[in-house]
């Protein structure tokens, strides 16, 4: 009794040890986040404004690495306290740092990916601890980080966690006691040296840092680090930076000024546009953010706040300082109480860059009181008048100083010649170019850009242009790299300018497509010329060269609003369509989000004189906050869009002949038009009527080159659609999401040779059709919650199986097996069948060699007993493979490319054949051993394998245990009667 009362006390202990990292191995713990991206919006407009709490955010993507820094440590000795603690004070700086618990994707390998993580990351922090050297992980973690240090030049930096350093490069001590355990192995020798060469490094010894306080051991860390990241990107972030050095020393001495450390500052940057104000605060920013509890950069204030509001802003501010993202900024009252009842009591630095507005800094920063002892607040702007205004006392605002004509002449030859030396033809025309550019750096830039490559002779020309022009017409000088472009590239230019400046690459590519410029060469052309950025898929450019083109517009015709060819700002394009003063040859284009005071204007007859409109884009976002529908449209539309389309139908008078791409979502439309006129739209090719009230399908006979239709939660549609689907040839996207009344698709679906996205979730579809096995280049097949499906098709038939990546089955409540024919979807990378019926996976499951990951919900799979996936390309399997309950046999058997069990797999209630023979499988989970009724291990030919776990006496129902061809030279003890 008393030892059975002792085995139970420690079966419970180790069973909870077996959710913690009990070993090193164990460092694949379970609930694994993506990464967070910051930019990504809400909505299909994107503004190019965006805040970072630090530079380091993007790092990873603009200077080759992923990860800031990688943390090597043994989870015994200091996962639960000083790592934990290091690895929230990174993140609450913004520094990027791979955690095994939180940056893995679900279902991927921990091995692979700790080593590809180290490789991707600019600096390793070591953890020596008492039990370091004990574990073979942490060792061989050790040698990747040292070889990319040797061959890459990554930093490393150890910490001394209750260990003497000395200890560490003679192994001796506690430290070497763990050491000394390994044995057999050919690796001591290259440990030894990696150890010896890392504790040689500079770096932190707890015991003598601030008398062996962590808290303050990990603010130097932290700070340190920091510090590092500044200094590499200072070296790789832009080597065209001329001038930046001391005018940053300059800023931090204003910025310190007349104060004591503890008062907060606020100081402005003040200068013209293109004098590189935006530059200075975030070399600033970098330079000093280290010595902050909270930082964020808030860059384009006055853009965001005019597309999004200024609460807009305050939620980014406080999302960045407090690390919270779900905050709920309801009003701009509301913000300003939340900032003074968080900030009030944390030191940050705050950059507020491009504020044009008293009302913005009163909404942001009203007062020095807002902010803790030691915080810092810096505000660019082009109105001095903005920062006396708020109080900014002027000897706290730093004019900042064009370049002078040593700097001058470096920022444009760099961009002139790239890394070539000019000839002395070119050097005299070099400095003649510098003087017209009076030292602004974006007027050097953008002249360097357009004027690199060229002949000598139209450099001159250029320069005749130049001397033209009166000094300090910035806007002018700029215009001499667009008055350089081709007709097109112009065009397409002021549309950028217009109006979509932050937008989506790929939406504007198919927007100017159809206004038939041709995006991916004119877009690669004005990038060459530094007119426009590209930068997370979307484009981005200089508010003075944005400026510049909306003043050509303007140049154009300015007396009347009604003969620009082109209209973005919301109150003039109210007046010209109130007025209907539009012009027939000018207007080519309106594009606008939210129309003010729209429900009293009558547009009926506005657009009947616009013969040239190409494009018409109204994206509101609610319907209140757009116009109702005209009674007449002009027939040279390439592109139109109109959210919230008041009106049943479209003009009759409108063919449409020329449209490229129509959206209408979250219309009334009921059908595209009334009468029975046949309305050819040969060039069509985006229909969105999602949302819509749509009852009637178009004649898809004249729609013949459509690739992308968009029906989701057309909840009015009918119970199927019209057989003249078929003749879509071109399709390439259908979403029927939601169209909750369709029963069924047409039967020769087989004709839609080129789709590749079905989704078809959320239906009252009862089966497929057969001619769906034969799409041949089929992507994508979603059919999540499509409750009436009581059977699959032979997916696996024929073409389908060629080219599917992912298959959504989830909730489909009717589904209680899937075929043998699932196997031949050789490609299959993600499958889902979560919240359905099924009790076994075919064993064909095996020929998915490409399936690197199972549902994460597997768990959702509740009537499953056997789970088969053996010679499958998985990865790993779910962490939630635990709350199966039900699942009798798992086999794994074969899979190659899997070397890690769940941690937790003990926990599998059911569980009792466990088949893992010739997989990669390095380490079995410790857990196991509190298996119930576990009564076969096979881990036959898993040559990585190399100890069993400690306990396997306590699985009392244990029968079979196959290790040969294994790795394993000691056998724990083991059940008796096995």
């Amino acid at each position: 009794g008393y030892c059975d009362f002792i085995k139970e006390i420690a079966a419970t202990v180790l069973k909870n040890l077996g959710r913690m990292p009990i070993s090193d191995v164990d460092r694949n713990v379970v609930e694994l986040v993506r990464p967070y991206n910051r930019h990504a919006r809400p909505v299909t407009v994107k503004s190019e404004v965006y805040s970072s709490k630090s530079p380091s955010y993007s790092k990873g993507q603009r200077f080759g690495w992923t990860y800031d820094v990688f943390v090597s440590f043994r989870g015994d000795d200091t996962r639960k306290n000083f790592v934990d603690h290091l690895f929230a004070a990174l993140k609450g700086h913004g520094i990027n740092t791979f955690n095994d618990n939180e940056k893995l994707d679900r279902g991927k390998s921990i091995a692979p990916k700790l080593l590809e993580a180290i490789e991707e990351s600019a600096i390793a922090i070591v953890i020596f601890s008492k039990n370091y050297a004990s574990s073979t992980w942490c060792l061989d973690e050790l040698v990747k980080i040292m070889s990319c240090h040797k061959a890459k030049g990554r930093s490393v930096y150890p910490v001394f966690y209750d260990v003497d350093p000395s200890d560490v490069r003679k192994q001796q001590g506690h430290f070497g006691e763990g050491f000394g355990q390994h044995h057999k192995t050919d690796k001591i020798r290259i440990w030894r040296e990696v150890l010896v060469e890392a504790a040689n490094f500079s770096g932190w010894d707890l015991k003598t840092v601030a008398n062996g306080h962590e808290a303050t051991c990990i603010k130097y860390v932290v700070k340190e680090i920091q510090k590092e990241l500044n200094n590499i990107t200072s070296i790789t972030i832009d080597e065209n930076l001329i001038g930046l050095g001391y005018r940053t020393k300059e800023v931090i001495s204003l910025l310190n000024g007349h104060n004591g450390r503890d008062d907060v500052s606020m100081i402005g940057i003040w200068g013209m546009g293109g004098a590189g104000k935006t530059t200075l605060a975030r070399a600033l920013f970098d330079e000093i953010s280290c010595d902050f509890e909270g930082v964020s950069f808030l860059e384009n204030i006055r853009q965001v706040s005019e597309q999004y509001g200024i609460e807009h802003v305050q939620k980014l501010l406080l999302e960045d300082v407090i690390n919270d993202e779900n905050l709920r900024v309801r009003s701009v009252v509301d913000g300003k109480r939340m900032l003074i009842n968080r900030l009030s009591h944390k030191k940050v630095l705050v950059v507020l860059d491009d504020v044009d507005a008293l009302s913005q800094l009163d909404a942001l920063a009203g007062s020095l009181n807002w902010f803790g002892k030691g915080s810092k607040i810096v505000i660019t702007t082009r109105d001095e008048h903005v920062l006396i205004g708020h109080g900014v006392n002027y000897k706290n605002i730093y004019k900042i100083n064009l370049l002078n004509d040593n700097e001058a002449s470096q920022l444009f030859k760099r961009y002139a010649f790239k890394r070539s030396i000019p000839s002395k033809e070119y050097e005299e025309a070099s400095q003649q170019v510098v003087h017209y550019a009076t030292g602004l750096p974006l007027t050097l830039k953008v002249l360097g850009s357009f004027l690199c490559g060229r002949s000598l002779a139209e450099w001159k020309s250029a320069l005749s242009k130049l001397k033209m022009i009166p000094e300090k017409e910035t806007m002018e000088i700029l215009k001499i790299s667009y008055d350089g472009l081709d007709n097109e590239y112009q065009e397409a230019f002021l549309h950028i300018a217009c109006f979509f400046r932050g937008w989506e690459k790929d939406t504007v590519f198919r927007i100017l497509e159809s206004c038939e410029f041709y995006p991916h060469i004119v877009t690669k052309v004005l990038e060459q010329k530094s007119l426009i950025t590209i930068s997370n898929e979307c484009l981005g450019m200089h508010d003075l060269i944005q400026e510049m083109g909306k003043d050509i517009v303007h140049r154009m015709q300015t007396n009347e609003l009604g003969r620009r060819t082109r209209l973005w700002e919301p109150h003039d394009i109210v007046e010209v369509l109130k007025e209907n003063t539009g012009g027939k040859e000018e207007i080519k284009a309106i594009v606008a989000a939210n129309l003010n005071e729209v429900n009293s204007v009558n547009i009926s007859e506005a657009f009947r004189n616009m013969e040239k409109l190409t494009l018409l884009y109204f994206h509101a976002v609610t319907e209140q906050k757009t116009l109702r529908g005209p009674a007449y449209l002009p027939n040279e539309l390439r592109w139109l869009t109109w959210n919230y389309f008041s009106l049943d139908y479209l003009p009759d008078s409108f063919h449409a002949n020329k449209l490229v791409g129509l959206e209408l979502p979250r219309s009334k439309i009921i059908q595209l038009w009334d009468k029975t006129e046949v309305k050819v739209l040969s060039n069509l090719k985006f229909l969105d009527l999602s949302y819509s009230k749509l009852t009637v399908t178009p004649d898809f006979n004249q729609i013949p080159n459509l690739e992308r239709l968009n029906l989701g939660f057309c909840l009015n549609l009918s119970e199927s659609l019209p057989n003249t689907i078929n003749g879509l040839y071109r399709l390439e996207t259908l979403d029927l999401h939601h169209c909750s009344n369709l029963e069924e698709l047409p039967e020769n679906l087989d004709s839609l040779e080129c789709l590749e996205n079905l989704t078809a979730s959320s239906t009252s579809l009862r089966h497929l059709p057969d001619t769906l096995t034969r799409l041949k280049a089929l992507k994508t097949l979603d059919l999540h919650h499509c409750l009436s499906i009581e059977m699959p098709l032979n997916l696996g038939a024929v073409a389908v199986g060629q080219n599917l990546v992912s298959l959504n089955l989830s909730s489909c409540i009717q589904l209680e097996e899937f075929p043998e024919s699932l196997g031949n979807l050789k490609n299959l990378l993600k499958l889902d069948l979560s919240h359905n019926m099924i009790q076994e996976l075919p064993s064909s499951i095996g020929n998915l060699t490409r399936l690197v990951r199972l549902p994460e919900n597997i768990d959702q799979l509740v009537s499953l007993e056997n789970l088969i996936v053996s010679s499958t390309g998985i990865r790993s399997l779910p962490n939630n493979i635990r709350r199966c309950k039900h699942v009798k046999n798992l086999n794994v058997s074969d899979c190659k490319s899997l070397t890690y069990l769940p941690p937790a797999l003990g926990d599998m209630e059911s569980l009792e054949v466990l088949r893992a023979s010739n997989s990669a499988i390095i380490v079995i989970p410790d857990s196991i051993c509190f298996s119930k009724f576990l009564k076969v291990l096979d881990f036959r030919g898993c040559s990585n394998l190399q100890e069993l776990p400690m306990y396997l006496s306590f699985i009392d129902s244990l029968e079979e245990i196959y290790i040969s061809g294994t790795s394993v030279w000691s056998c724990p003890p083991i059940p008796m009667d096995l």
